[in-house]
């Protein structure tokens, strides 16, 4: 697990891009632009193509997206490297495979193409997502912000929904494998106004949501130092449990349920007599990895914080055949426990 370094991706946001027919008329415009761009700095090449007044309004933007430091960051150079698309680009006939998407009401379809917004990434080349990210054509992985480890790999037609459960969950990105990929995204206020009459769709894409920031959440700790396909291998077997804010998930004494790696929000740890807090654990953390290990009983109360908290389980058949399988998964929980001995 490393964190990404300068080099490690260029994050995009494709809502700051270009609309491709104002940038077309300017070069139009100018007599000879490649001389004077070439001089000038990437911000002023992002100003010198910002769209022109058109006839039909710009869509508008959440103040949210607008906002973020990914969008501040990274507008220039995105400015200059990539012309985005409108929503025009994207039809309601290709959202119509896309499972979650494939009960809504007819209709629905289009009125989500003419709000995405679409745009191409190059190898290596990152994109926060702040609503839903759909891949279009490509492959990409789905990432934690502060980890290159890939938690999920999106295929074509991958949908990757970044709201969960949780208020306060892991943000995603997806980064573009290195055959590139174009993908249509949203912002959450689009999603929820479009789906507002689609609860059932929602609630669908909450679960997928939850489940990628959980296997996000567990590249954040030494499950991430796994290769890639062990790591594949090792969270595909892994049980998603959501647990609402002060639920209890083990008992003091009471024996470990097996395997159980906190995905994102957290645990509080409670000693059983005093009623002390006895720590937290977070997103990437083992449970009582050491008690696991030994076949000892769970040392003190794990129930969730106030913000609630997804965690992934692995009983004791599955941790068993896990270990015949990727024995690195032993070794993993053993350097675990003695780097906190």
């Amino acid at each position: 697990m490393g964190l990404p370094g300068p080099d490690a991706g260029r994050r995009l946001d494709l809502l700051d891009a270009p609309a491709a027919p104002a940038a077309a008329q300017q070069a139009s415009a100018a007599p000879d632009p490649a001389p004077a761009l070439a001089a000038r700095s990437a911000a002023a090449l992002a100003d010198d193509l910002a769209p022109q007044p058109a006839s039909a309004p710009a869509p508008e933007l959440a103040p949210e997206l607008l906002e973020t430091p990914a969008a501040h960051g990274a507008a220039a150079h995105a400015a200059a490297a990539h012309d985005a698309v409108g929503a025009e680009a994207l039809t309601g006939r290709e959202l119509e495979p896309i499972e979650a998407f494939a009960d809504l009401p007819e209709g629905m379809h289009d009125e989500l193409a003419r709000a995405a917004h679409v745009g191409d990434l190059a190898p290596d080349e990152e994109l926060a997502v702040y609503g839903a990210a759909l891949v279009l054509t490509g492959s990409a992985s789905v990432c934690a912000n502060i980890v290159d480890t890939p938690a999920e790999r999106a295929a074509t037609r991958t949908l990757v929904p970044s709201r969960g459960t949780l208020q306060e969950g892991i943000p995603l990105r997806v980064v573009a494998d290195a055959g590139g990929a174009r993908v249509a995204i949203w912002d959450q206020t689009t999603i929820d106004n479009a789906l507002r009459t689609c609860p059932w769709v929602v609630d669908e894409l909450r679960g997928v949501a939850d489940r990628l920031q959980a296997l996000a959440g567990a590249t954040m700790g030494p499950l991430g130092e796994l290769e890639e396909p062990l790591l594949r291998r090792v969270l595909g077997r892994l049980r998603l449990r959501v647990l609402e804010p002060g639920e209890q998930l083990i008992h003091a004494g009471n024996p470990m349920p097996g395997l159980v790696i906190i995905g994102a929000g957290a645990l509080d740890l409670i000693e059983e007599r005093s009623r002390q807090s006895a720590g937290a654990a977070r997103p990437g953390d083992l449970l009582f990895a050491s008690a696991l290990l030994a076949g000892q009983p769970a040392p003190s109360i794990a129930r969730a914080a106030t913000g609630g908290a997804l965690v992934l389980v692995a009983d004791h058949p599955t941790l068993r055949e896990l270990f015949e399988s990727t024995p690195e998964l032993l070794t993993i929980l053993a350097q675990a426990v003695s780097m906190h001995a």
